[in-house]
């Protein structure tokens, strides 16, 4: 990636703003698939069942911390270290690796269609950050899972906030 002043700008972000600017960024570019579409395969039946079979706190383990470091590992880090380690241009390892790890990471979200596109959009983001961290002094994956796991624990909260109107 050539470092350019907005690059650069980025990458000296502070570790807490940077965070906060990609998960921003993932929320804005995902919001407007929640309105006007039938998100029904989204599975919400199956993750009320999932709190209430597995309880909330392995629930919340698996959902916000796991599973984002499971896939950070997988879908950001593996997949754009092979595609950065084995594409000689510069502008081609960073636009090939940010559209490869989008869509594998969207394939394994594929639960309907808008889904399937809110992951790929959300996996831009992602990508995109995982990217800009290798040039960060903190750790990459450490700020993807963050980032990552932060926005999975929207729905959690709303789920559970959801659960204990309905019982309560």
């Amino acid at each position: 990636m050539k470092i350019n002043s907005f690059n650069n700008f980025i990458i000296r972000l502070n570790p807490f703003v940077f965070v906060l600017v990609f998960l921003l960024l993932s929320i804005i570019i995902t919001l407007p698939l929640f309105f006007g579409f039938d998100t029904e395969g989204k599975n919400y039946n199956d993750i009320a069942e999932m709190f209430r079979k597995c309880g909330i706190v392995f629930f919340f383990f698996v959902t916000v911390i796991f599973m984002p470091l499971f896939e950070t590992l997988v879908f950001q880090g593996a997949i754009i270290e092979i595609i950065r380690a084995n594409t000689k241009t510069p502008y081609l390892k960073f636009y090939s690796s940010i559209f490869f790890s989008s869509l594998i990471f969207s394939l394994f979200h594929c639960y309907n269609l808008i889904y399937f596109i809110e992951a790929f959009l959300g996996g831009l983001v992602l990508a995109t950050a995982y990217y800009y961290s290798i040039y960060r002094k903190e750790s990459a994956v450490l700020l993807i899972t963050i980032i990552h796991g932060t926005r999975n624990l929207i729905p959690f909260v709303f789920e559970l906030i959801e659960k204990h109107s309905v019982s309560g």
